[in-house]
């Protein structure tokens, strides 16, 4: 929306490494790549091949 704003709201921090996983007796190697923020809306991210369904924002 154009206009003037007083303040901005900025992310600062941003995170990426590498995590293990285990899924039905299955270990996954994934990458975790983010800013760090607030309820983030996150609809689906994938594991390798795998996908998994959120369809919420989470802290």
């Amino acid at each position: 929306m154009p206009g003037s704003y007083q303040w901005m709201r900025v992310s600062l921090s941003y995170q990426n490494y590498q995590i293990a996983v285990r899924s039905n007796g299955i270990d996954y190697t994934g990458n975790l790549a983010s800013f760090v923020g607030f309820n983030t809306y996150i609809s689906t991210f994938n594991i390798g091949s795998y996908p998994f369904v959120i369809n919420a924002n989470k802290a």
